[in-house]
């Protein structure tokens, strides 16, 4: 049985214990700025928005956004409704001159704030890889990413459907998820109800209860699950399994893993519902006052001096 070298795991640890769970105010300012841009266009377009003149990372990244517009008095599928982005976040370690990011829009009418969301998943990844300084860090985020020789040598749906919920359970991308809550409802007017209710039916909230509803019943009794197993440990170098009941206990374990993380995670998404709610209802409280005595007595008498 091959055991771990925990010293390996050090600087891995590292990286994920130095990304900060809450969104940081730039990064807001650069979500309003991209809005603002795109504005509420209701007719089909490309536009390219360069970050590099938000400051941003020092990095020149170009924003990509196209927008088709779906002919109406057609029968559309889900799938037919695509909002998508990716970065090749490989292109920021190879240090390119200029790194381009496709955001890809097909509706039947533009939703501004589902496509600001999509935004702010990306930039928040490249916030978070940019944010690691040490370079060993940065490669085994990267190296955390990029595994596809798994994908790639595996036809079974429900081993491949394992390495998709690992990867959605890394802290980098449960983060890049909850930073989406943000920008698709800070600036939806409703009531903590329906707030609550709309983040249910969400890709984000549906994300964190796909992780806690993980099975693997049927995975274990897959063809040569132990050999499968086994190719995903060695690829971070962990102890490897000898028998059914060493598999067990590997799926057992990422159960509960899974589900902590969704757990954790969840609440971390109510906590920006919560900050959105506050935001909101200063915002349309607010009354004109003339000085600052009056100000801090409103603020005291709406906000402060309420029973728990």
């Amino acid at each position: 049985m091959k055991s771990i070298d925990k010293k390996l795991w050090f600087k891995y640890i590292k990286t994920y214990e130095s990304f900060n769970k809450k969104i940081p105010d730039e990064l807001k300012k650069i979500f309003k700025e991209v809005r603002n841009i795109i504005g509420n266009p209701v007719e089909s377009f490309n536009i390219d928005i360069d970050l590099n003149k938000f400051n941003f990372c020092n990095l020149i990244i170009e924003l990509e956004v196209s927008f088709e517009k779906l002919k109406s008095g057609v029968s559309y599928e889900d799938k037919d409704i695509i909002y998508y982005s990716n970065i090749n976040i490989n292109d920021l370690v190879l240090g390119k001159n200029r790194t381009k990011i496709p955001i890809i829009v097909k509706d039947l009418f533009l939703n501004v704030d589902k496509l600001s969301s999509v935004i702010s998943h990306e930039i928040r990844h490249i916030y978070d890889v940019y944010m690691i300084n040490e370079e060993s860090d940065m490669k085994s985020f990267i190296k955390s990413i990029y595994y596809t020789e798994l994908y790639k040598s595996d036809d079974n749906n429900y081993f491949l459907n394992f390495l998709n919920l690992i990867y959605l359970s890394l802290e980098h991308e449960l983060i890049a998820r909850n930073t989406m809550i943000w920008e698709m409802f800070s600036y939806c007017k409703c009531s903590k109800e329906e707030l609550y209710k709309l983040y249910h039916q969400s890709y984000m909230y549906k994300s964190f209860d796909i992780l806690k509803s993980f099975d693997y019943n049927l995975l274990i009794d897959e063809t040569n699950i132990i050999q499968k197993v086994n190719n995903f440990i060695n690829y971070f170098g962990g102890t490897l399994c000898n028998n059914d009941a060493d598999i067990t206990t590997f799926f057992d374990n990422w159960k509960k893993y899974f589900n902590d993380k969704s757990e954790e995670y969840l609440n971390e998404g109510y906590k920006i519902l919560e900050d959105i709610l506050s935001i909101n209802e200063f915002k349309n409280n607010k009354v004109d006052v003339k000085n600052v005595k009056d100000m801090l007595l409103y603020i005291h008498n709406n906000f402060i001096l309420i029973k728990k």
